[in-house]
């Protein structure tokens, strides 16, 4: 506190309404008119709606009717008093605009003010108007003091004094847009870390879209429940398990891959591997094809565009065979519509060849495969002394072909009179192969 200036702050006690605090009616006496306009601005513009906002050099103009050489002055002397302080916000890319705003007090600070009787007025100077020119008007703070406050990192500014802690974060939280007493409220109620966490988690929401504004960050500070530290833990791995790059090669087999490179495949396999996801059966027949009548890359970069197929002769034996499957399933299909009975049901059948069936069903499973198909068989009806079944797909049809023999034998063990069992479907073009358990033919 000097004679000439007056008193200095530490921050302004946050007014509750739009009144001059405490600290501004002890510091009146030494401030000048231009000084006292742009802290009654600042004060008013907290109060209204839009208070969340800072204020910009030409929101000062507008509010006060000063000159931007008069701004000028008057803020310097409040950023020098403690009143106001600044801090810098992007406009564009590459470009920084430093903006106004109220320096507040931790609560319950310890600013004395002191009575001023009517002797120690006449003694107080008013500091006259101070002539500037625009251009070496520097209303900044320290530039010593910024460069240090930018190398300290969050941990480390929680080892602040607790009051410049306090403003520090009351900072932050404005430039991120927090209202000014929501802010003094968070700083001075929230704990250090959870802070600093807090505010971590949420610039790197907002980058990613997660948070949508100051909003999220008050109620994560709000919510007792609700750990930052963990939050960002969460989210920095979601987001680094998005950013890591997909790589349609890493779907193809180490042996397909090896194949493909065998043809002078150059540059990447994308293609390949999009025509893999698409149809593996198809990329391996090609690759044989293209092995076996010694054809280059070039070759199979059109073959895979046009959705070529090698000739049915000079196919892979296990895509023979599931084509041969397939066509005996539609023929099958075609043979079970055209010997379909009238109701759809089996026939009842007597109570000893209910009790026959059964003994049958346990003594199947003796049988090569037969867990696996006897279950597919259905007896459909008994006529003159012949037990007509029903099959549920080809495979069980050529099984039972096979062994028709010992089942009609293992059931008549359990009959007075012996019947034959016959597969109630027209006979197919040619035998049907058996499918093993393991999947070949």
């Amino acid at each position: 506190m000097t004679r000439e200036f007056g008193p200095t702050f530490n921050g302004i006690t946050l007014p509750e309404a739009v009144f001059l605090p405490p600290e501004v009616l002890q510091a009146m006496p030494y401030m000048t008119g231009a000084e006292l306009k742009v802290t009654v601005a600042a004060l008013s513009r907290t109060a209204t709606i839009g208070g969340g906002e800072p204020i910009t050099l030409d929101d000062f103009e507008t509010l006060t009717g000063l000159s931007r050489p008069a701004v000028l002055s008057g803020l310097k002397r409040a950023l020098t008093r403690g009143i106001l302080t600044r801090y810098p916000i992007q406009r564009s890319p590459g470009h920084h605009t430093y903006v106004y705003d109220l320096a507040v007090a931790p609560p319950n600070a310890d600013q004395q003010l002191k009575k001023l009787t009517d002797q120690q007025l006449k003694k107080f100077t008013v500091a006259p108007p101070v002539k500037l020119r625009v251009k070496r008007v520097v209303v900044v703070n320290s530039q010593e003091e910024e460069e240090q406050q930018q190398l300290l990192t969050p941990e480390e500014k929680i080892f602040l004094s607790p009051q410049k802690f306090f403003q520090e974060t009351v900072l932050t939280l404005r430039q991120l847009g927090v209202y000014p007493r929501i802010a003094a409220e968070m700083a001075a109620s929230v704990p250090a870390d959870r802070l600093q966490a807090a505010i971590r988690l949420y610039r790197l929401a907002l980058q990613h879209g997660v948070a949508d504004g100051p909003g999220w960050l008050v109620t994560l500070l709000r919510d007792a429940h609700r750990d930052p530290e963990t939050e960002l833990a969460d989210l920095q791995t979601q987001i680094e398990n998005a950013e890591t790059p997909f790589s349609p090669e890493s779907a193809l087999p180490e042996d397909i891959r090896e194949q493909v490179e065998a043809l002078n495949w150059t540059g990447a396999l994308d293609e390949v591997a999009a025509a893999w996801e698409e149809d593996a059966e198809r990329v391996c027949n090609l690759l044989a094809f293209a092995q076996r009548h010694h054809l280059k890359a070039g070759w199979l970069r059109t073959a895979l565009r046009e959705g070529f197929w090698p000739p049915e002769d000079e196919l892979l034996p296990e895509t023979r065979a599931r084509r041969q499957q397939e066509a005996h399933r539609r023929s099958w299909e075609a043979c079970l519509a055209a010997a379909g009975d009238d109701d759809g049901e089996p026939a009842p059948l007597p109570p000893h060849l209910t009790d026959a069936w059964q003994a049958l069903q346990s003594q199947a499973q003796a049988l090569p495969e037969g867990r696996v198909w006897f279950s597919g068989l259905t007896p459909w009806r008994l006529e003159d002394g012949t037990l007509w079944l029903r099959a549920t797909n080809p495979a069980v049809a050529a099984w039972f072909q096979q062994h028709a023999r010992p089942l009609a034998e293992m059931l008549n063990a359990h009959l007075p009179q012996p019947i034959r069992l016959v597969l109630d479907t027209p006979s197919l073009p040619e035998p049907l192969p058996v499918v093993q358990e393991d999947g070949n033919a």
